[in-house]
């Protein structure tokens, strides 16, 4: 159910952006610093670096601000603004893979302090001085870095069903079962039985391919979000 807080910003939302979509410039400037601070913790939450997360911000907005027109539902204005920061973040990742691929990995192998016995491969740690794929040498098991738990889930959501991976990319951006049944044009149910089935598949496809992560627990917060009931 839609909180008090969140109808209200809803309603506060469509005020500006009706005034924007009439020539007003002082109703943008008051959307864009509501949201400015929001869509750079989105991306940094993300795992997108600080200074690129304040470029993908402007860029989001700048893409928004060329766009409001467009809006048919005002009170929708924060999932449809979300919508285009994964896309943006989308690309940023892409752009990453892309630059790992041209760039060979540097890995670097130390002894775990502490250890007894550094010669055998379950006491040493493997670092990567890139955090979103792991090396494709022999690994020890590991609980993998925040990071590399986000790159690992948005992959998998990214192979969900169609109608599961639109939610979940949704719910990735926090925004509520109300606001997701607004934007997808559907009911709050439908919306939150796709989130439960999706989340349980999602499960599932952790438990198969990277049982060193399904079983232990999850600390990213955004993980947790997107794995857990």
């Amino acid at each position: 159910m839609e909180s008090k807080s969140d109808k209200k910003n809803a309603e506060e939302d469509a005020k500006y952006v009706v005034a924007c979509q009439s020539g007003d410039e002082t109703a943008w400037n008051a959307l864009y610093f509501k949201y400015r601070p929001q869509l750079i913790g989105f991306f940094k939450n993300k795992g997108v670096v600080h200074e690129d997360a304040e470029e993908l911000a402007q860029d989001t907005l700048l893409e928004a601000f060329k766009s409001i027109g467009t809006i048919r539902r005002p009170k929708s204005f924060k999932a449809w603004l979300f919508t285009i920061a994964e896309r943006k973040r989308a690309k940023w990742f892409e752009a990453q893979r892309k630059e790992l691929e041209r760039e060979p990995l540097r890995w670097e192998v130390h002894e775990i302090a502490g250890s007894s016995s550094g010669n055998r491969l379950a006491e040493i740690g493997i670092q990567a001085s890139y955090p979103y794929q792991q090396p494709e040498s022999t690994q020890p098991e590991r609980i993998a870095t925040d990071k590399e738990q986000l790159s690992i889930v948005y992959g998998l959501i990214a192979n969900l069903p169609k109608k599961q991976r639109d939610v979940m990319q949704l719910i990735a951006q926090e925004l509520s079962s109300k606001e997701i049944a607004d934007m997808l044009n559907l009911k709050v149910g439908n919306v939150e039985v796709r989130v439960h089935r999706a989340r349980k598949e999602l499960k599932k496809r952790l438990r198969t391919k990277y049982p060193e992560i399904a079983e232990e627990q999850l600390s990213n917060k955004l993980i947790q979000l997107l794995t857990e009931k």
